[in-house]
């Protein structure tokens, strides 16, 4: 979904964006942020309340499988902008060495602007196992926190990228959300069509009957003002997506398909980082080809997008050593 989302946006300078496209990109990343922090969040806690937690291996283990691979990927990008520079238009080298040290969410500057999110989780784990097993801080107090900064960004944070204050200060409450209701991300998620279809009523509501209230009533003033701060159409969308797939899971785990979306699942970093990179590829494919205006550009960005950062990864792994430093992990 993110490397749709993003195939999409690689497209709005064409009419068949706006006219198609535009709700497919505005669906995707209504919720797909939302749901990777709620679920690195669920899983965060299960490792923080584990009976052999240890406070080394854990901080070793989010700064090897998190934060190196956010500045060795940042720093492969960089060389990789510098000897294309006469090819493809790309930030200068003191705006790269300038996000890379110190503005991780500047996605103008950054060597790859996806990047972003490594530097983000790592913040998060971070900031909840101080909060939460250092000071003993209730998880309760975690929303809270996130509600104050999503007030902290739409004031003042918005577009301070020093050390991805924005980024921080927007996607913590979803962290928040998903480390409180872990059970219902990871162990109970709602799978009955009949209260799935209630999430997916509540989705639709917050995400496209919201947002068209009039003002004329200070009940939908609130409303509009409300259920966007809250995330409610990024919870309640994560919530259905999560039970879909628990639903999809039981039904058809033996299916191609299901075996597939699990083999990507694996895979989900190398698509993560490795997915931009490709569409700069197969943009100059298809500009090239003089492919026409319409979805064949769209299937030309998505499937390479999703298929060519696997296929890096085979390549990598050949060599262990550069692998686990540029994924932070075994093949």
């Amino acid at each position: 979904m993110v490397v749709y989302g993003h195939s999409t946006v690689q497209l709005e300078k064409l009419p068949l964006y706006s006219e198609y496209l535009y709700v497919h990109c505005r669906i995707v990343f209504s919720f797909v942020m939302p749901l990777f922090f709620l679920i690195s969040a669920a899983l965060q806690r299960r490792k923080l309340e584990s009976t052999s937690f240890s406070h080394r291996d854990y901080l070793k283990r989010i700064s090897l499988l998190v934060l190196l691979p956010f500045y060795s990927l940042s720093l492969l990008f960089l060389v990789i902008n510098l000897l294309t520079k006469f090819f493809i238009v790309s930030p200068s080298l003191s705006g790269m060495i300038t996000s890379v040290l110190f503005q991780q969410s500047n996605s103008d500057l950054m060597p790859s602007g996806v990047l972003w999110f490594l530097f983000t989780l790592y913040c998060f784990s971070l900031i909840t196992y101080i909060l939460v097993r250092c000071v003993r801080l209730r998880p309760e107090y975690l929303v809270l926190l996130g509600i104050l900064l999503r007030c902290l960004n739409g004031i003042y944070l918005n577009s301070t990228h020093y050390f991805a204050i924005d980024k921080i200060s927007a996607w913590f409450l979803f962290y928040a959300v998903g480390y409180n209701f872990s059970r219902i991300i990871l162990s109970r998620p709602i799978t009955k069509w009949n209260y799935l279809l209630a999430v997916l009523l509540s989705y639709c509501v917050c995400l496209f009957v919201v947002p068209e209230l009039s003002n004329d009533s200070t009940f939908n003033f609130i409303l509009k003002k409300t259920i966007p701060f809250l995330g409610l159409a990024g919870i309640s969308g994560s919530i259905f997506i999560i039970g879909l797939s628990s639903n999809i899971l039981r039904r058809y785990s033996n299916s191609l398909f299901v075996k597939y979306l699990r083999y990507c699942g694996e895979h989900s970093i190398l698509i993560y980082v490795f997915h931009m990179p490709t569409f700069v590829i197969f943009k100059k494919i298809i500009s090239l080809l003089s492919v026409p205006p319409n979805y064949h550009q769209l299937l030309l960005l998505f499937i390479p997008g999703v298929v060519f950062p696997i296929i890096y990864g085979k390549i990598l792994s050949h060599n262990l050593f550069i692998y686990q430093v540029l994924i932070g992990r075994k093949p």
